[in-house]
């Protein structure tokens, strides 16, 4: 009787370990939202994180001395296309999803919002070499700006 539940007990846990859920990739929402706080505490090290091919430290802070972007709603997500596989300059493979929103511009020196943004980013995904695991990363951004 014990060796029977011994045994059941070791078949459980191995099949808890192998139904084990894989950690989810963040959803591109929560990727724009880890942008914008990395832009806002000119956090260098998240910034990255999110880019597909991030700029230097140097054009990252030059880029968003003045302002930083807050209150970032994701207005629409493309479907993505599993099939449509697509390579970079480097011929890493990758799938893509486009995503639009909006948001707010901030003033640095008074951290008063003065203008609206919408805009579209191009998430990709890679499939294959260093970045594999990363998730879904911003690759290319249009920004429009409206005046308050």
């Amino acid at each position: 009787m014990r060796r029977l539940l011994a045994f059941s007990l070791i078949i459980f846990c191995i099949f808890m370990i192998m139904c084990k859920e894989k950690e989810k990739i963040p959803e591109p929402g929560y990727v724009l939202k880890k942008w914008t706080a990395a832009l806002e505490k000119l956090d260098y090290t998240n910034y990255k994180k999110c880019e597909a091919y991030p700029r230097t430290s140097d054009v990252f802070m030059e880029m968003y001395k003045d302002e930083y972007f807050t209150d970032i709603m994701v207005t629409g997500i493309e479907d993505v296309d599993y099939e449509k596989i697509d390579k970079d300059y480097n011929h890493n493979s990758y799938i893509s999803c486009s995503v639009t929103f909006e948001g707010t511009a901030v003033k640095r020196e008074d951290n008063k919002p003065y203008q609206l943004i919408r805009g579209d980013v191009l998430f990709i995904q890679f499939i294959e070499g260093e970045r594999k695991n990363d998730g879904w990363l911003i690759s290319n951004r249009s920004i429009i700006r409206i005046n308050r």
